[in-house]
Formats: structure tokens, C-alpha cells, sequence
């Protein structure tokens, strides 16, 4: 290991330029931890870092992050950045022949200030603390420029054919991650993978309080170390895409090996479906917008807003649909409209606008009767038959599954100040 040490050493003394200085120091950052190895690995994540706070990372010299190996004894890599890319990847992992983590060491994690979050292993102690670095001044700016505002963002890229153990069957284990932590969890559109991802990455997003993003990167880390894949790509393939892109040219930008029919005359692939996702994965599919259009009396809608419209920002942050509110006629009655929508893809199981009509749902819901509670939904009146169906089969089946009261009000019954091309749909 030391004549390893000695030869990079001296390559780069021969080398050596001004101009190059800052990249070799990157590369000597990223490698120095250990050569390749070709051991299995048990465990790997990759946590996106703003560049401008990579610095809390690495340290001076890179003393942090070797003082975090030696901690943590996790095997860690700081990508080079790549022009004009905004994040940075830390890659950390562990390989399968390390011992496991003992409980001494468990416990000491946990009086150092993870509470009841217990590292399942290596990696996964110092993605935690990783974590800590790059919100810990984010934090501090944020509370210097607007103590109302303290929410962090941490953002993962996990492997494609991992990511269904964090999304579940019809969204279960996500909607259930959400419930548990209290953190906005999103799995962001292809369209959102930032240029140092693979193809077929998926993008993690959680966001809120500290402490709520902090538990559910936990859990979620918990769930890709208990749910691992076999087919992982080799190490030094992660490590690579993590800076090819700036290498290539932007014809070549999006070749992937693993999709021939994009760049050539070979013809596509048999679809494959995920047993997590309700569609086939190849091709994408297009997205439309999607929106729901709701009714809140007018002496809730503080309530919904939130000061500042806290409560309204809160929401678009943690699904990532659009909400506004908008006035009605002065005959409305006293009630507001809420429109939620977003860009959507048809066959995916979960529905940014749906999630965060959800999280409305309880703000908006006027009680009627102490156990009872009501919500008017504006529905286009082309739409009002999926709701009714062939002799109103479907309306009379969601009664009986729901135990809800849905009505659809007549032409001659929905309020006056409804459009004529609108229908109203009131559930109790």
C-alpha cells in the first residue's frame, strides 16, 4: 500500500501544473481512501451535496472525511464535480467481509446524538453523519436570513431496481415513510436526475424539519440495506458515471449501453414491469397535468393558507404538486376554491396532486355532525361518469366499499355560481 502511495505520489509530481492543481487534488481526495477493490459490496448510497457546501465535507486538506472514515470506518468517495452541475456525489458504502457493527459502537452512534436511530451498519453511520455536515450550515444560513423558515432538503440517488422497496404497492411503503417520519419523501421524474446520475437512477427527495428529514433518511437508508439487489453495478461503473457526462459529447450524453435501440437500429425491449410500479418501465411515458378543484368554507381557509401561506408551501414542498387558491363569486356562498394539480405520468402509482389534496383534505373538511364531515369537489362534467358509471354501477360500489355518502348533484340542484361546464360532488 505505501509503493502505491509513493507511485501516485510521484505521478502527479511529474504531472504537476497550475492548471490542474485543484483536479488532482479532488482526484487524490476521491481515491485515497482504498484501491479498488473487487469484493462484493453489502451496502452503498449515494448522497447528492450542494458543491458550494462540499467543503464542509472534505475539510481542509480532506481532514474531515478521512477523520469520518476513520470513524465511522465506512468506505467513502467525493466525486469530482462536473462543469457547470450544481451537486456533488459522496458515494458510501461497505464491503460484505467487514465485521459488523458492534453494539458498543451502535450505542456510542446513538450518545453522540442519533437518538433511537441505530446504524444497521457501516455505511449507513456515516451517511447519517454526512448528512449532519451538509445541512448543519444550511441550517445556519437559513435561521441568519429567515428564522421562519428551517426546513433542509436531502436528496439520495438509489438504483432504479431498488427503489420499488421504498415505494411499495400502490405507493403503500412511501405513504406509510411519509406517515411515520413526518418528512415530504418524493421519487422526482426522470426529468429531475441531475447530470451526475445513471440513467437508471432514481432520485430521492426528502424534506422538512431537521429532525423529521434527518429520521426519515434513517428509515429510508434502513429499508435499501435490508432490500438490497443482487444485479448492483460493478463500483467503479457508479463511480465513473458520476463524472463521465463531462467528457462526452452531447449527442453521446445519454447513450446508455444497457439501451442500444436509443443510438442504433436495434429494436427495443420487451417492457418489464416492476412488481412495485403499476406500469412497464420502458418506454416513459409522457406527462399531463393532472388537477382536482375543491371547495373550503371561507372561515377555514386561514387555517388551510397558514400564516404567509406556510401551510400552503408545506404542502407543494412535500408532493410537489401546485396549489391556489382563488376567489368565487360573491353569491359562492361563503366558499373558496382550491385548485391542486401537477405534471404527471398516467400509469405511476402515486399522484402528486392526489397526495396533496390528502394533506388538505382534513384543513378543508367543514364538520357537519360531530362524527361527520363533508367535501365538495368541482368535477368537469365530462369527467362526472367515471364517477357514476354504466346505471351508476361505479358510484354505487365506491358507497358500498367507502361507507361514504357521494352524491352528484343535478344540473338543476349544483350552485348557481358553478359553470355550466362543471358538476359538483359532495361526499359525507
Amino acid at each position: 500500500m505505501d509503493y502505491d502511495k509513493s507511485r501516485r505520489s510521484n505521478s502527479k509530481k511529474r504531472r504537476h501544473s497550475n492548471s490542474d492543481d485543484g483536479k488532482r487534488k479532488r482526484l487524490s481526495s476521491r481515491h485515497d481512501d482504498t484501491s479498488m477493490s473487487s469484493e462484493p459490496i453489502e451496502t452503498i448510497y449515494r448522497i447528492l451535496c450542494p458543491a458550494k457546501k462540499i467543503g464542509s465535507v472534505l475539510g481542509r486538506g480532506g481532514d474531515i472525511v478521512k477523520a469520518l472514515r476513520e470513524e465511522t470506518k465506512a468506505k467513502i468517495r467525493v466525486a469530482d464535480s462536473i462543469p457547470g452541475a450544481d451537486e456533488r456525489v459522496i458515494i458510501i458504502f461497505n464491503y460484505q467481509n467487514q465485521p459488523e457493527l458492534t453494539d458498543e459502537a451502535a450505542e456510542k452512534q446513538i450518545s453522540d446524538g442519533l437518538g433511537n436511530m441505530k446504524p444497521h451498519c457501516f455505511a449507513q453511520d456515516a451517511l447519517l453523519k454526512i448528512h449532519d455536515k451538509i445541512v448543519a450550515d444550511e441550517i445556519y444560513d437559513e435561521v441568519a436570513h429567515d428564522e421562519s423558515s428551517d426546513d433542509v432538503t436531502a436528496r439520495i440517488l438509489v438504483q432504479g431496481n431498488q427503489v420499488g422497496c421504498l415505494l411499495g404497492k400502490g405507493g403503500s411503503i412511501i405513504q406509510q415513510l411519509r406517515s411515520d417520519t413526518g418528512a415530504g419523501i418524493r421519487v422526482l421524474s426522470s426529468e429531475n436526475l441531475p447530470q451526475c446520475a445513471l440513467q437508471s437512477d432514481e432520485l430521492v427527495q426528502i424534506s422538512g424539519a431537521p429532525s423529521l428529514v434527518r429520521k426519515a433518511l434513517y428509515e429510508i437508508s434502513t429499508r435499501l440495506h435490508q432490500h438490497p439487489r443482487k444485479e448492483n453495478r460493478p463500483l467503479e461503473q457508479i463511480i465513473d458515471a458520476s463524472t463521465q457526462r463531462k467528457h462526452e459529447s452531447p449527442t453521446l450524453q445519454h447513450e446508455n449501453p444497457m439501451l442500444p435501440h436509443l443510438h442504433s437500429h436495434h429494436p427495443p425491449p420487451i417492457p418489464l414491469l416492476d412488481p412495485y410500479r403499476s406500469g412497464p418501465q420502458y418506454p416513459v411515458s409522457e406527462t399531463e397535468e393532472f388537477s382536482i378543484r375543491i371547495l373550503c368554507a371561507s372561515e377555514l381557509i386561514g387555517s388551510v393558507i397558514g400564516k404567509s401561506g406556510a401551510n400552503v408551501r408545506r404542502v407543494e414542498q412535500q408532493t410537489g404538486a401546485r396549489i391556489k387558491v382563488q376567489e368565487i363569486d360573491k353569491d359562492a356562498s361563503g366558499e373558496r376554491l382550491i385548485i391542486v394539480s401537477s405534471n404527471e405520468i398516467p400509469t405511476e402509482p402515486i399522484s402528486p396532486t392526489i397526495e396533496a389534496l390528502i394533506l388538505l383534505h382534513d384543513k378543508v373538511s367543514a364538520s357537519s355532525e360531530k362524527h361527520h364531515s363533508s367535501t365538495r369537489l368541482v368535477v368537469p362534467s365530462n369527467k362526472v361518469g367515471c364517477i357514476l358509471g354504466e346505471g351508476g354501477q361505479v358510484i354505487t360500489e365506491m358507497r358500498r366499499r367507502t361507507g361514504a355518502e357521494i352524491r352528484v348533484y343535478s344540473k338543476a340542484d349544483k350552485p348557481k355560481y358553478l359553470s355550466f361546464g362543471d358538476e359538483l360532488v359532495q361526499v359525507t
